[in-house]
């Protein structure tokens, strides 16, 4: 039997999944897409969840 190699081995950690890290990761990898994705995120999930 053999086991999943561990972070030795180069596993990265499963990352953080929030609103929060989402926009940090959009605007480290993509910042030319944040305004999409506030705009999308303001009209699909903060109006319909009023947060």
């Amino acid at each position: 039997m053999t086991t999943a190699p561990g972070p030795a081995h180069g596993v990265r950690p499963m990352p953080e999944r929030s609103i929060p890290a989402l926009r940090a990761a959009i605007a480290a990898h993509a910042p030319q897409l944040l305004d999409d994705f506030e705009a999308n995120w303001r009209a699909r999930v903060a109006d319909t969840y009023d947060t």
